[in-house]
This record gives structure tokens, sequence and C-alpha cells, in this order.
């Protein structure tokens, strides 16, 4: 027995599913837009996030060594470095002070003893992100 039916309509329901197809293309192509939006903000973020990592890295290693050997980089240079398996050159930049006096926490401190340096380090980067310096200073 046949059916009126399914046979008129038979052309227009192989068409219907060629525009179901399209639609379901297309659809799959707006879900993978919307989809990479927050793809991309994550990988920014770990990016980042792995450059806030060695800043933190390098600067803490720096204080350590301006706590260990203070004054005594001035004449000796320390040796590099190592944030992330990079290996960085350590710069010193050390001053005379010019006052038997400096100021902590806005009142002027009198020192009983001549201060020798002002002893500045520093280090720059492109793991920092671009081309940061990252400098720790301290009046000793």
């Amino acid at each position: 027995m046949r059916n009126r039916f399914t046979e008129r309509r038979s052309g227009l329901r192989s068409r219907q599913i060629g525009d179901m197809l399209l639609e379901s293309m297309v659809a799959m192509a707006v879900v993978g837009i919307i989809a990479s939006g927050p793809a991309y903000i994550m990988s920014r973020a770990t990016v980042s996030h792995g450059q806030s990592n060695a800043h933190a890295q390098a600067a803490t290693q720096l204080r350590n060594l301006l706590q260990e050997h203070g004054n005594d980089l001035c004449t000796t240079a320390p040796a590099p470095i190592t944030v992330n398996g990079v290996s960085l050159t350590v710069t010193v930049t050390c001053a005379p002070l010019s006052a038997d006096t400096i100021k902590v926490g806005g009142e002027v401190v009198v020192l009983s003893t001549a201060v020798a340096n002002s002893v500045v380090l520093s280090v720059e980067s492109a793991i920092f992100g671009g081309n940061q310096k990252i400098v720790i200073g301290s009046k000793t």
C-alpha cells in the first residue's frame, strides 16, 4: 500500500534534511567561536600567572642576597640567580649615603655609626613579561 503523503513530501523532506545539516554546521561554528573566548582568557591568565611567579621568585632571591651579604655586595659580585631554569645576572649599584641620619616610618633616626653604602640589586629579563627589570634596594 502506498502512502500518498510520503510520496508528495519526499522531495521536500530531503531538502529539509540538507537544511538541518547546514543549520547544525552553523550552530557548531557559533559554539566554537563562543567557546574560544574563555579558552583565550584562560591562556592569558596562565601566562600572567607564570610571569607573576617568576617575578616573585626573583624578588625573593634578591632580598635574600641583600639580607645575607648587605654592603659586602659592593666589593664582591654576587653569583647569578636562577628563576624558572634561567640564569639571571644580578647588577649591584652602590652609592655612599650622604647623611648620618635616615628616615624610618616618617621619623628621623640618628645613626650611631656611619653607614657605608646604599645597596641596590637589579635583574632584567624577558621571563617577567616583556623586558622587565626588578629592583630591590636597601639603605644599610
